[in-house]
Parts: structure tokens; C-alpha cells; sequence
């Protein structure tokens, strides 16, 4: 796989893919995502110009095959944590035909080489329960679980 900076003429190609994120989330959680986003370009340009978000586009024979979505982190000092600088991985997406083939693993060995440019201490992320195959491939790779948010609901 090839992984290259997104650039402003991929906006297209992150929309789909982010589409495709978005229905996984709300056909597990209907009452909590929304079904379709709209997504601008001005957000996307955003993610794609500013310096503490890194977009990165992955292909395989001039096929986009998914993509990693990070930023850069800098959590103040508060009264009950120290300051923290990380890497947080807003997405890691590959399109369902492409998956088993080690190209998630590569996108987060691009995270990790980030993380060492950037100076972060951590790389972090979220991971939805319903989302045991991604969570099966985070805990491959030596992430670990450091906190659980539960919720009660009132039906």
C-alpha cells in the first residue's frame, strides 16, 4: 500500500469513506449517531491544511483502500492530571473488501512514526463496544484499555 497526505482534491473520496463510517456507527447506536452527515469542505480543508491534524489516504493499484485521521493532542495540566501531549487517532477506516490484508497495521505503524515526529508520549484512541473487530486489531498491535464510559438507559 502507498500512504500519501491527503490533499485538497480528495474531498470526494474522504466523504465516502466517512459516510461509510457514519452508517456503521448508527446502525449500532440509531438513537446516538446520525444516520447521514454533512460534511463541508471548509472542515475538510481544515483537517487537511492545519498543522496538528494529519489525513493520510492509503491505495493499492490507484485504489483508495482507506484512510487514518489523527491530531496532535496538548491536554493542559488540570487539578487532577498531569499536562499530556498525544497523538489521537480520530479514525482508521478500510473499505470492508480490503480488509485482512494488513493494511490498517500499516496506517497505524504511520501513527506511531507521527507520534515519534510529533514528540507525543501517547497515541490514543476511542473505540466503540460494538466494534470488537477493531478493537481485536487495536489490542494486536499493543494498545490497551485505560478507561471504560458505561451507560444506564432509562427505556
Amino acid at each position: 500500500m502507498i500512504i500519501r497526505k491527503a490533499s485538497l482534491d480528495d474531498y470526494s473520496l474522504f466523504v465516502e469513506m466517512n459516510q461509510a463510517i457514519q452508517k456503521l456507527h448508527s446502525d449500532a447506536e440509531p438513537t446516538f449517531f446520525k444516520s447521514k452527515i454533512q460534511f463541508s469542505k471548509e472542515n475538510f480543508e481544515k483537517f487537511v491544511t492545519q498543522p496538528e491534524f494529519f489525513m493520510n489516504l492509503g491505495f493499492e493499484d490507484k485504489t483508495c483502500v482507506g484512510y487514518l485521521f489523527s491530531e496532535k493532542l496538548l491536554l493542559p495540566e488540570s487539578p487532577y492530571t498531569f499536562a499530556c501531549n498525544m497523538l489521537y487517532i480520530r479514525h482508521l477506516y478500510v473499505v470492508p473488501e480490503m480488509r485482512g490484508r494488513g493494511f490498517a497495521k500499516q496506517f497505524l505503524s504511520l501513527a506511531k512514526e507521527i507520534a515519534r515526529e510529533q514528540q507525543v508520549a501517547n497515541i490514543e484512541l476511542d473505540s466503540w463496544s460494538f466494534n470488537q473487530e477493531a478493537i481485536g486489531l487495536f489490542k494486536s498491535v499493543g494498545f490497551n484499555t485505560r478507561k471504560e464510559r458505561l451507560i444506564l438507559r432509562r427505556d
